[in-house]
């Protein structure tokens, strides 16, 4: 049956025993629940320990992002080759990597055919800035983020896209229902069957942009929304807890 998603990014937070303490809370917390499948993306340097910690509970684990190539000579990178058979996901195009690390589409796509050549499981963040949104380039920014991100794919197995509005990131404003369903439905989703026909009726769409316990309840009920992308609020231990409870109710 069909689950709900929650993803937590924990972005550049979390030492190493810190962030070895928040997945034990979050084991524990998770052991009766069912119908969420909750994904945890830790910094590189916890991946390895939360593997082990986690051990058989259904909790996955996913990186912040990966290098498209293989092995070589660039320095302070992580290759998929290592990420394999320790994390089943990958983030790949989140805004923050856009616009800070100046990541375009050509290089999204290549880090999303490495990732799948390699049997990680990429969630590909879109996202559409502030001017797009007021000069009404919403839907043709996300299209464009979309079709060049996934150009080429063979394989889509484990794809999930999350739509990530900019101008909602870590800012405390968070889309409405209504621009939520308008994107999902008019955009990402009709983008998907364009690209892949009938199996990208299948793949699921995530909201992430200032998620919380308080409003979240909202966002997994706009049409489309298969589960959610969390980010501050999932380091807090007790409101990540009430946002999985809120999406096992929604499942």
């Amino acid at each position: 049956m069909p689950r709900r998603i929650v993803v937590g990014n924990w972005k550049m937070n979390q030492a190493h025993q810190e962030a070895l303490e928040l997945t034990s809370q979050i084991k524990a917390s998770c052991e009766n629940i069912s119908g969420v499948h909750v994904i945890l993306a830790p910094p590189f340097t916890s991946l390895l320990g939360m593997r082990d910690l986690l051990g058989d509970c259904p909790v996955s684990l996913a990186a912040q992002n990966m290098f498209h190539h293989d092995s070589g000579a660039y320095t302070g990178e992580i290759s998929p080759v290592m990420l394999k058979g320790v994390c089943e996901y990958v983030i790949l195009g989140h805004s923050e990597r856009r616009s800070m690390f100046l990541e375009c589409n050509e290089v999204i796509n290549k880090k999303m055919l490495s990732a799948l050549s390699h049997g990680i499981k990429p969630i590909l963040c879109v996202g559409e800035v502030l001017e797009d949104r007021n000069s009404g380039f919403s839907l043709k920014a996300v299209k464009l983020q979309m079709e060049e991100s996934l150009q080429d794919l063979t394989s889509i197995n484990g794809l999930m896209v999350a739509y990530e509005p900019v101008w909602a990131i870590g800012t405390g404003e968070s889309a409405t229902p209504e621009i939520i369903e308008d994107m999902a439905s008019d955009c990402i989703r009709s983008t998907l069957v364009s690209l892949f026909g009938d199996d990208g009726k299948t793949i699921p769409i995530l909201y992430g942009g200032s998620v919380n316990a308080q409003n979240v309840s909202a966002f997994l009920n706009c049409n489309q929304v298969d589960g959610v992308l969390v980010g501050g609020a999932s380091l807090d231990h007790t409101q990540f807890i009430d946002i999985i409870k809120q999406s096992q109710i929604w499942s």
